[in-house]
């Protein structure tokens, strides 16, 4: 690979890690002034926008200092730089897998998470990840940071170093996720077929199938992005174990990488509504406690009188009243 295409490599991870910066900023912000961090579920995904912003703050890190004709990062910031991407990257395919394990918990098992398991969950995953990203510090094996394409990581000698530090998690992940997505998908199947032959009166008491995860539903597209943004790295490493090496295919991982943080804030805002509760709130100002509702955000930026929080699972969940809305699940 030469000067060049190293650079551009370099100038579109750069580019698009910043553009992710800039949004996942605006994910966090609207997400506390809008009230979202209060309800579990979305906590998750705030989560998983910390993970997206390490990383994509880690690459404009090592990317600067070629752009601004300087040195490049020496051991220590290199190091640092490493541990930051190792750590963010597996934060962000822990919580690509949570999503799916807790949209089937409460679609498939119908199990409400309580308060105490969704704080092992957030805790149970540091340890590891933190063993993961210091251990090549003391170069266990001959593994540790290097620069690669001018950000530093796992370097690439040894070859096994990278598959299992970190893609052999990712690939894990998602043959998880496909697994559970399966289990969802053909539980919900099962549901609308029940609704098509079921009594009325069986359907507005919910006896037949009631909407108990329709929240949870709003998590629905997050793993599914993750899947969709690791088909190229997932080809480039398989091309690179078989001793080749294809720049389209690396151009095409370097550019959709950086692109987790932008497309999570994309699902967000529309699956969460906050784009209309923006707008909303641009338009009016709303009077103390005009918008007191029961188990729903404030449109009005904060500044409205919202219910007491609910635990994780336990937001009221209207009953399916028409077989339609089974056939044709939305994301509220």
């Amino acid at each position: 690979m030469d000067e060049r295409e190293t650079e551009a490599l370099m100038g579109t991870v750069a580019i698009g890690s910043m553009i992710s910066i800039v949004s996942v900023l605006f994910l966090v912000t609207s997400a506390f002034l809008l009230g979202k961090w209060r309800k579990s579920y979305w906590r998750v995904i705030l989560c998983l926008a910390f993970s997206d912003l390490t990383v994509s703050c880690s690459f404009v890190a090592g990317a600067l200092p070629v752009f601004l004709w300087l040195e490049p990062l020496s051991e220590v910031p290199c190091n640092i730089q490493g541990a930051l991407v190792q750590f963010g990257g597996s934060g962000t395919v822990y919580y690509a897998l949570v999503i799916a394990f807790v949209l089937y918990m409460q679609v498939v098992r119908g199990t409400k998470i309580t308060r105490r398991m969704e704080v092992a969950i957030h805790l149970i995953w540091l340890p590891p990840t933190f063993l993961l990203a210091l251990l090549p510090l003391d170069n266990p094996g001959g593994i540790h940071y290097d620069n690669s394409v001018g950000w530093c990581w796992i370097a690439e000698n040894p070859k096994y170093a990278r598959f299992i530090w970190y893609y052999m998690w990712v690939w894990f992940v998602i043959a998880a996720i496909i697994g559970l997505y399966y289990a969802i998908f053909s539980h919900m199947r099962r549901g609308a077929q029940q609704v098509k032959f079921a009594r009325l009166t069986e359907i507005a008491s919910g006896s037949v199938y009631s909407q108990q995860a329709k929240s949870s539903q709003r998590l629905l597209l997050y793993p599914l992005a993750f899947i969709i943004f690791w088909i190229p790295a997932t080809t480039n490493r398989i091309l690179e174990a078989t001793g080749h090496s294809v720049f389209a295919v690396t151009y095409l991982e370097c550019f959709f990488v950086p692109l987790q943080g932008i497309t999570n804030t994309l699902i967000y805002l529309f699956t969460s509504q906050a784009h209309k509760d923006i707008y909303r709130g641009m338009r009016r100002q709303p009077r103390h406690g005009d918008l007191a509702t029961e188990g729903r955000d404030s449109p009005g930026l904060g500044r409205g009188v919202r219910a007491s929080p609910p635990t994780w699972g336990e937001e009221k969940q209207p009953l399916m009243s028409s077989p339609h809305s089974i056939n044709n699940p939305t994301l509220n």
